[in-house]
């Protein structure tokens, strides 16, 4: 079985909401006689159609329909996928399809067409198993380092991974979901781009002042060029980056910056402030475009 979403005209949308509860009801049972018809297909195949979420990437926003597509184990019966094609294509060319026939179907929205509705354990499962690798690799490596060197700071074995997959994440999202709000858009980027912009900043600042006024960093630095000037663009992500430098973690000479007390403050200060206006205004924005 799937589900399958479909969309309300406006002028659709405006007459469902002016229906008594029991005139839906009417509506929806009889759409699902006329989708039946219109594919044509046993109506036992199409389940009861759900109702209501509206779609506000839409203007005005319009009220998204669900139904259930039942499958089947007839070689001669259409599948899931070829109904769910039939119905996509009935809706997008209604015009010129017996979806035009009906009161009822005459009501979707060409535009939309219909849809698989994206079943999230279906469609993430292979990324939940790669999160569960994931994290059994970084625990096995957690404990090797814990082992090796107790001292370190071995939690940076997940900080890492962590900061990094956040930062991917919500340049994802903006790509994929920012335009489905498009007031939402520009703060969506000003919200990613300026705090990356300011903590690449600071992370630069911080590096040249540890130069500058901490020999033991300086010598330090000149034979780890290369990780430094790497971790201070990942300082972009978030400042957290550079405390890395000093983790000791797994007990490996690279990370064992001498980064002094007034420093590692200055970073705890800028990541916590980083949080407030970062994390929190994007995961603001991200919960609007959602719902």
């Amino acid at each position: 079985e799937s589900i399958g979403r479909f969309s309300l005209t406006e002028e659709g949308t405006k007459s469902f909401e002016k229906l008594s509860l029991d005139g839906r009801r009417g509506f929806l049972s009889q759409l699902r006689i006329d989708l039946a018809k219109s594919i044509p297909v046993d109506i036992n195949r199409l389940d009861y159609i759900k109702c209501c979420e509206y779609d506000y990437s839409q203007k005005p926003p319009r009220i998204l329909l669900s139904l259930p597509i039942k499958s089947t184990t007839s070689p001669h019966e259409r599948n899931v996928d070829h109904i769910i094609k039939d119905l996509d294509i009935l809706i997008k060319h209604k015009e010129v399809t017996p979806i035009s026939w009906f009161g009822t179907t005459n009501n979707l929205e060409a535009s939309f067409g219909f849809r698989r509705y994206k079943n999230l354990l279906d469609d993430f499962k292979f990324h939940l198993i790669g999160i569960v690798i994931g994290i059994v690799i970084l625990g096995f490596l957690y404990i090797y380092a814990k082992k090796k060197y107790p001292m370190g700071e071995n939690i940076v074995i997940f900080k890492f991974p962590l900061i990094i997959l956040n930062f991917i994440m919500s340049i994802m999202f903006i790509l994929n979901n920012g335009k489905n709000v498009p007031q939402l858009f520009i703060p969506s980027i000003i919200f990613c781009v300026i705090p990356t912009i300011i903590n690449f900043v600071m992370g630069v600042i911080i590096m040249l002042q540890e130069i500058k006024k901490n020999r033991y960093f300086y010598e330090w630095f000149k034979n780890n060029v290369d990780i430094a000037s790497l971790f201070t663009i990942l300082s972009g992500a978030n400042l957290e980056m550079l405390n890395i430098l000093s983790s000791q973690v797994a007990g490996i000479m690279l990370f064992n910056a001498p980064l002094s007390e007034v420093i590692q403050f200055y970073i705890f200060w800028g990541s916590f402030i980083g949080f407030f206006i970062n994390d929190v205004p994007r995961f603001i924005i991200q919960v609007c475009v959602k719902f």
